[in-house]
């Protein structure tokens, strides 16, 4: 992941390191915002709802402070307007009252074998947005029945995204160069959607879990780690479906059955040097039926829902 310095909005992975968004029901999600889907150059509905609900991105024109360090105390924040050069314009958006921004704040305390930090999110319209100017399907729509919802283009009149991700890892020092390393992190997503118009099977609202734990082992120039990390199914509201078998009056429950999704990852690093080393890892995602979580921060990578995707490799990193 990508440091805050170099234009990675947001601080919640920059704290913490990264977890996710909606996807396709898997925590983690593509690093790189949408452009295509903010421009209206007619990608799909998913992939629309992964760039308005993505807490994990390199965004343009962002501005931010660093404070000082304070005995081992920090704190960041972050502002960005989305309409600084990524296809978000005023003649391009459906409403003058959507107007996508984002902020963001990190609390953090470093100091030798101990880190804990905590981090904030608040994404203003990115949601409504994506869903006002594309033109798939009217807005953004997925689901069939009972279980079906749409994110009503015509009818969106704004939305507020709010992370919150908390964590922290301590190291055991064994002496002789060797330590043993013990992390946990929990992470938070919300999404509100307004309408000033709703039609039967508008999403009101969306909530999604995950938590992770890590542990490492490190002697001479050896670094062994483990993790474990689990998304929890979905959970949100939608306007009843007039005609549906089972349409309920006013709200009823998002269907996010089988949105879950589990990982993990085993790690190997060799240090030659300062500036060189070998990591070799192995990757294991095991997907809910409706999951398409491919553990990967890459928009070019995608699985199909319910699959079980695996990665080994090998990297060699030199610093000149």
């Amino acid at each position: 992941m990508a440091s805050v310095v170099n234009a990675t909005t947001n601080l919640l992975s920059n704290t913490l390191g990264a977890l996710g968004s909606i996807g396709g029901g898997g925590t983690w999600s593509a690093q790189n915002e949408n452009a295509a889907c903010l421009a209206d150059t007619g990608v799909s509905a998913g992939s629309c709802l992964n760039a308005g609900t993505n807490f994990d991105r390199r965004q343009k024109g962002l501005l931010q402070w660093w404070s000082p360090n304070w005995s081992g105390f920090e704190g960041r924040v972050a502002y960005a307007v989305t309409s600084f050069g990524d296809g978000v314009t005023a003649s391009n958006r459906t409403s003058g009252a959507i107007k996508p921004s984002i902020w963001d704040l990190s609390l953090a305390y470093n100091n030798g074998p101990l880190s804990v930090g905590y981090a904030y999110s608040r994404q203003q319209d990115l949601l409504a947005y994506t869903a006002a100017v594309t033109t798939v399907a009217g807005g953004i729509a997925n689901g069939s029945g009972s279980g079906a919802w749409q994110i009503t283009g015509t009818g969106v009149s704004g939305s507020r995204g709010i992370g919150h991700r908390i964590g922290g890892k301590y190291a055991f020092d064994l002496g002789g160069g060797s330590s043993i390393g013990v992390g946990a992190m929990w992470e938070s997503l919300k999404w509100d959607i307004d309408y000033a118009t709703t039609v039967a099977g508008d999403l009101t609202q969306l909530k999604k879990t995950g938590w992770r734990l890590q542990g490492n082992y490190t002697f001479g120039n050896h670094f062994v780690g483990l993790e474990y990390a689990k998304s929890n199914e979905v959970k949100g509201s939608a306007t009843s479906i007039a005609g549906a078998a089972t349409a309920l009056a006013g709200l009823r429950n998002f269907d996010g059955g089988g949105t879950d999704s589990k990982a993990w990852v085993l790690t190997y690093n060799y240090a030659f040097s300062k500036r060189t080393s070998l990591t070799a890892y192995y990757v294991m995602v095991n997907n809910g039926a409706n999951s398409v979580n491919s553990a990967i921060n890459s928009s070019g990578i995608s699985t199909a829902a319910g699959a079980d995707p695996k990665y080994y490799g090998l990297n060699l990193r030199h610093t000149f």
